[in-house]
């Protein structure tokens, strides 16, 4: 099932009670069928469908109506991303991470999420598995367990030992060692324990399980972040002390339909690459996209009084994201689509004029304005801004 953008795949119905604006797209295995929406570069595209046509070959090589224990999380992701062939930046940061923190589980015990609270964490380790695998045992290894897997659900047995000739245990420490071994360079570089001290809310103090995105104040005295929170499982907007990381103010309590939106809209396949909000340089707003009804909106939020002040309609794009205040607080340039291709757009925030800076082709995105207040002329007409940089797809990767 296709969808023309991410907006219409956010309003589908066809998980009942599923949040499809937090995810890419899914595959059903009692429906055998593919949900997702189609307007995304054509390589990541590719990347996606890979993915989810994985899901779908698994779903039959391991039927999920006859099974009789639960596929590992890591196994049905794992296979998926690895299958894809590339390493999103942050992903593989979170296995050498993992790896270098002497926090690797033991994955023939791990189920679903291991206790991690970025469930993105258990992908990760299962690709890195699988890579390990065609290290070990080539392609036909990654075979072999899916095989194994599927006889063992059905009669019992020890899926390791019937694919590897291993036991459990064995397995792991192999898998274990090959990290070591993969990212050994990285063992005794300096960490960012020796710059500074992590600010992220203790999440056993506090309802705050995990921070996505963070911008500084322009003092530096706070940082605004997004945080997971456990109690309402919602995302909220923290405010954070700079010198301690204590929780000055929670900017997005309750937050139901009272500010005016429903749901913090956040970037798509981009995720945490892009900045998900952008704090004034010259007074108190805070901006970030929110979705209002099929659409999405700019929400300017003081951070002293805790008002949104204002949300801006912005249903001539789809899918804003990644804002940016110029250096004068005047414009906001953000990126979004229109025709489902992508597009560096400045608002001017006094006229509401809306203008395309790049009307191209390619993607673009996450755009920064300089720091200087250098000006020049955008176009013919009066519209002035700073410099701006950002991010084009010119072709696959």
């Amino acid at each position: 099932m296709v969808f023309r953008t991410h907006s219409e795949f956010e309003q589908s119905n066809i998980v009942p009670g599923g949040n499809a604006y937090r995810i890419g797209s899914f595959s059903d295995p009692s429906g055998r069928r593919i949900v997702l929406p189609i307007d995304e570069p054509p390589d990541q595209q590719y990347r996606l469908l890979v993915h989810e046509l994985t899901h779908q070959f698994a779903f039959n090589i391991i039927p999920r109506s006859s099974i009789r224990r639960e596929i590992p999380l890591w196994v049905d992701e794992g296979l998926a991303d690895y299958m894809s062939g590339v390493w999103q930046p942050l992903d593989l940061m979170a296995v050498r991470d993992a790896a270098l923190s002497d926090i690797v589980p033991r994955m023939s015990e791990l189920v679903n999420r291991g206790g991690f609270a970025n469930a993105r964490v258990v992908y990760n380790l299962g690709h890195a598995a699988f890579e390990f695998i065609e290290a070990r045992w080539g392609k036909e290894g990654v075979r072999t367990l899916l095989f194994s897997l599927r006889t063992t659900v059905a009669d019992g047995g020890d899926v390791y030992e019937r694919a590897f000739g291993m036991s459990p245990d064995e397995f792991d420490d192999a898998f274990q060692s090959y990290l070591r071994d993969r990212f050994r360079t990285f063992r005794g570089k300096e960490r960012p324990n020796d710059y500074g001290r992590d600010l992220v809310p203790n999440p056993a103090e506090t309802p705050y399980a995990a921070v996505v995105s963070v911008e500084p104040s322009p003092s530096g005295a706070l940082i605004a972040a997004f945080a997971q929170n456990r109690t309402t499982r919602e995302l909220d907007i923290v405010l954070l002390s700079a010198a301690d990381g204590e929780v000055v103010r929670n900017l997005t309590p309750g937050r139901d339909q009272d500010p005016g939106f429903e749901s913090i809209g956040i970037p798509g396949v981009r995720w945490n690459t892009v900045p998900w909000m952008s704090w004034s340089s010259v007074d108190d707003r805070l901006a970030y996209f929110v979705r209002t009804g099929p659409s999405r909106s700019l929400a300017l939020h003081n951070v002293v009084t805790g008002d949104v002040e204002e949300i801006v309609d912005l249903n001539t794009v789809d899918q804003p994201e990644s804002p940016d205040f110029s250096p004068d607080g005047r414009f906001l340039a953000f990126a979004a689509q229109r025709d489902m291709i992508g597009d560096i757009y400045l608002l001017d925030l006094e006229t509401r004029d809306l203008t395309n800076l790049t009307e191209d082709k390619v993607a673009d995105y996450a755009p920064t304005f300089s720091a200087s207040r250098s000006i020049w002329r955008a176009s013919a007409a009066t519209t002035r801004c700073s410099r701006l940089t950002w991010t084009r797809r010119t072709r696959p990767g």
